[in-house]
């Protein structure tokens, strides 16, 4: 699959599950597991992957805005 139909899909799946309270909030998604993370900012997003499960910050990760198209992606390096 690639990236790209991954993001959208993954967008409207977080979209419909946390509403209008997450628009405008940072969303990092483990590609791996499916597990996200929901952050008001950058700092916030960071702190919360460094103390999650060690999995989390190993996998490769989305990291997106709700309601906005740019996107990040932090790939595992091999």
């Amino acid at each position: 699959m690639s990236s790209d139909r991954e993001l959208r899909r993954v967008r409207r799946r977080l979209s419909r599950q946390l509403g209008r309270r997450a628009r405008g909030k940072l969303v990092a998604v483990d590609r791996v597991t499916g597990d996200y993370l929901v952050a008001d900012n950058l700092d916030d997003l960071l702190v919360a992957m460094t103390r999650g499960p060690r999995t989390t910050t190993a996998g490769d990760m989305l990291i997106f805005r709700l309601g906005q198209r740019a996107a990040v992606e932090l790939r595992r390096r091999r």
